[in-house]
């Protein structure tokens, strides 16, 4: 499991009418006139060193290790495991730090290896600063949708992520992210990887004031870094 998902770099395989490998992100009607900022990446984790989003570098990342309780019943088992990770985005004029815990939950029968009802599976930031502020983000089932909502300071966002492409067949996981201020897109984060070099585009609102931009690029340090599994150690619980 890989936890980085803009870090992970998917190679192009032969045969590109594949339709799994034309999935991109359909830009919202409200930044289709803005052109993108790359994703710079420099490589896994384990690396140490930033990764430039346009004027933003998202760095000083670190992550704790996965914990997991279990839960004995006498027909089944839940699962909860937890990790927590903490970045900065950077520009020339502020800094915001957070530290965010993803949370994944399953109950399992004691009789079958897969989750009852699916799996479940949350993230929790903290913005820390003058304008401190939280996000919350949780996956819809059985679907795999996933929503939420970041406050900082007086300004809200939504966001949600996006499964259907731009030839219209749907993804999983999810192709990138939209995030809503009111009824309008302010942003979007293309994850779909095209090549060895591409390691995803965001659009923004140019029109955002120079704090909110600022607010817009620490959430989505929060979504491109928000991994949610999509199974469990169950040899950890048997």
């Amino acid at each position: 499991m890989h936890w980085l998902r803009l870090l992970l770099v998917l190679p192009v395989f032969a045969g590109a009418g594949c339709e799994s490998m034309q999935q991109r992100l359909p830009v919202p009607s409200s930044l289709q006139t803005v052109p993108p900022i790359e994703i710079e990446s420099p490589g896994l984790l384990e690396f140490g060193r930033p990764t430039q989003m346009g004027p933003w570098t998202l760095g000083n990342i670190s992550k704790g290790g996965w914990t997991t309780r279990c839960s004995q019943h006498w027909v089944s088992i839940d699962v909860i495991s937890a990790q927590t990770y903490a970045f900065t985005v950077a520009s020339r004029e502020r800094t915001q730090r957070t530290t965010c815990q993803i949370k994944r939950e399953a109950r399992y029968l004691r009789f079958n290896d897969e989750p009852e009802h699916g799996h479940y599976s949350r993230l929790e930031c903290t913005f820390h600063g003058s304008d401190g502020g939280k996000l919350l983000i949780d996956e819809d089932l059985p679907v795999g949708k996933k929503t939420g909502k970041a406050t900082i300071g007086s300004r809200e966002w939504d966001f949600n992520s996006v499964h259907r492409g731009s030839n219209g067949y749907d993804a999983d996981p999810p192709l990138g992210y939209e995030i809503w201020s009111g009824v309008s897109a302010v942003a979007a984060i293309d994850l779909a990887q095209a090549g060895l070099t591409n390691d995803g585009r965001i659009w923004m609102d140019p029109a955002l004031p120079a704090e909110a931009q600022q607010y817009v690029m620490s959430i989505v340090g929060a979504l491109l870094l928000f991994d949610a599994p999509a199974g469990y150690d169950w040899e950890t619980c048997r």
